[in-house]
């Protein structure tokens, strides 16, 4: 039974393959022989110039439709994909029956291209892709954009990293600054000092290091940088103020937050409970 049950559904996809196809009785597929050493080997393509022959010294056909698979590179917003593409005549469309979502299929311009559904909203989303531009890149562009990519992955790695770490720093001095000074801080408690008195006593000096190390930090990247951007890359992106500023305010905001929580846990603790501790 299930013999019989493959057997039906080939036959079934041999006899409707090519249904939708309103000219497919008209159709023929080319294929070649090759004979090498007295063996002959049937191959089902043949050289792409034997088309313009058959086109040009046979008349009763309509339309010769070369069909070359291959692949292609492109850009997807930020990302480089690998897409399989088809090369064809531009009768391909008059010749062969398929329903268009949008435009005619036609291939007269060689600079027009035919997507898929489901490769139009990979580009494009719900947007509707008739009249949009694909971005191809060709050969060693491909391969730079590829390796651009990965320098701007690792960088923006190693950028988090070097943040969470200054931030775990910072927060780990802090605590132990504070675990020195726990007497003081008791007493100062004790006297009615209030957590903005304390939190400015605690501070202080952490606040001076880190806007010197920020203006140093902004100076020497500025510098540091732009070399390090004209080394890797012709042309590049100016480092810029903003630039500049957004990471001093992410600096600066992640070290606020880390010292701010510690100075006000150490800030709600009992002066009695500290001095008895210590």
């Amino acid at each position: 039974m299930a013999c019989c049950i493959v057997a039906y559904l080939c036959y079934d996809f041999n006899t409707g393959f090519d249904h939708i196809h309103k000219k497919a009785s008209t159709v023929y597929r080319v294929s070649s022989w090759r004979e090498f050493q007295h063996q002959k080997t049937k191959y089902g393509h043949v050289p792409m110039g034997l088309g313009n022959v058959v086109a040009q010294n046979i008349n009763d056909i309509e339309n010769v439709i070369r069909y070359s698979p291959g692949d292609g590179n492109f850009r997807i917003n930020q990302d480089l994909v690998n897409i399989g593409i088809k090369f064809v005549d531009t009768a391909f469309f008059q010749t062969f029956t398929f329903n268009f979502i949008q435009g005619n299929g036609s291939l007269t311009d060689h600079n027009n291209l035919v997507i898929s559904e489901g490769l139009a909203r990979r580009f494009f989303g719900n947007e509707f892709a008739l009249g949009k531009s694909i971005e191809q890149l060709l050969g060693s562009l491909y391969e730079a954009n590829r390796v651009n990519n990965n320098i701007l992955k690792m960088s923006g790695f190693l950028g988090i990293v070097t943040f969470i770490l200054s931030v775990t720093s910072l927060f780990t001095l802090l605590s132990l600054n504070i675990n020195r000074r726990m007497k003081e801080i008791g007493v100062r408690k004790v006297l009615g000092a209030s957590m903005a008195n304390l939190s400015w006593v605690l501070n202080k000096e952490f606040l001076r290091t880190l806007l010197v190390a920020c203006v140093v930090g902004i100076l020497l990247g500025e510098f540091l940088v732009d070399d390090l951007l004209s080394e890797l890359w012709k042309y590049h992106q100016e480092v810029t103020l903003l630039t500049l500023s957004s990471s001093l305010v992410v600096q600066l905001t992640g070290s606020v937050l880390s010292i701010g929580y510690k100075v006000y846990t150490t800030t709600r603790l009992n002066p009695s409970d500290v001095l008895r501790d210590e």
